[in-house]
């Protein structure tokens, strides 16, 4: 049975005819689908759906994320921490205390700004190796800046995804060793005793190839009680057996024997002896 729309009205002249009109075309509006359906149900055709899943580097996501190049030796800074290359990294506030025994804050849109000492909430990583403890505590002094081609910056709730640090993610990387070898010292030093020697070996091909990174920093600190004094050594030995296949050895020591702690001062002590 199909439906029918009556109505029934009186309107005098052309309105009543302006009407019925319309109420036709209504009828035939509510009608209409009914009388295209049919009785007994019918077979759809399939549709299908391809997808495509493909590997995807570290970083390469659609996130928001930024990527600092490192080159040790035309870096205007001397590489000592970390915040020389994260300054004005849009959403990252990254404090060089000038207290190594606590080592630098760094906050990534607010997370770890509260941290007293080390780095919260922002998970760092070394070459694809957590330097994060699993209480999402950090250092980012075990990174050896040196020898690092670069350093990356994933900000916002995909950094979840890399473990305890709902913040953000750091990621130094180092630089691939030389063709052919090479070899490279700097020295930098500054006020209070600060001294930084750093001397690097690459050796071998792209078959097979390495690097040796050995520095050492000192520094005397401004305040009193806040010397200062680590050695890093960094190495790295890749293979590459054919032309689908990368072998890579790290190695990474870091020491780090005398770190003093100044302490805070009240106001009244700073205003008397500052340092």
């Amino acid at each position: 049975m199909h439906p029918v729309l009556a109505l029934h009205c009186h309107l005098p002249g052309s309105r009543a005819q302006a009407l019925s009109t319309a109420l036709a075309a209504l009828a035939t509006l509510v009608a209409g689908p009914a009388m295209a359906q049919p009785r007994e149900g019918g077979t759809m055709a399939p549709v299908e759906v391809q997808g495509n899943a493909q590997a995807q580097r570290r970083f390469d996501s659609a996130a928001s994320h930024t990527s600092v190049q490192v080159d040790g030796f035309t870096a205007a800074t001397p590489l000592v921490n970390l915040s020389e290359l994260l300054a004005g990294q849009a959403g990252v506030v990254a404090l060089e205390r000038q207290n190594y025994a606590q080592d630098l804050q760094i906050a990534v849109r607010g997370f770890g700004a509260r941290s007293t000492f080390g780095v919260r909430g922002v998970r760092i990583l070394v070459d694809g190796i957590p330097a994060t403890m699993p209480d999402g505590q950090g250092q980012a002094a075990t990174a050896q800046l040196q020898s690092a081609a670069q350093v990356d910056v994933l900000r916002g709730p995909l950094a979840q995804l890399y473990g305890n640090a709902a913040g953000g993610v750091l990621q130094v990387s180092t630089r691939e060793p030389r063709e052919g070898g090479a070899a490279q010292a700097s020295i930098a030093a500054g006020s209070f005793g600060q001294r930084l020697a750093d001397v690097s070996f690459d050796f071998g091909n792209r078959t097979l190839g390495g690097l040796l990174d050995l520095s050492r920093f000192e520094t005397d600190g401004w305040r009193e009680h806040s010397a200062a004094r680590r050695t890093h050594l960094n190495g790295k030995l890749v293979a590459r057996p054919d032309a689908d296949t990368k072998i890579t050895a790290l190695l990474n020591l870091y020491d780090q024997p005398d770190a003093q702690d100044p302490l805070g001062l009240t106001r009244a002590q700073f205003n008397a002896s500052p340092r």
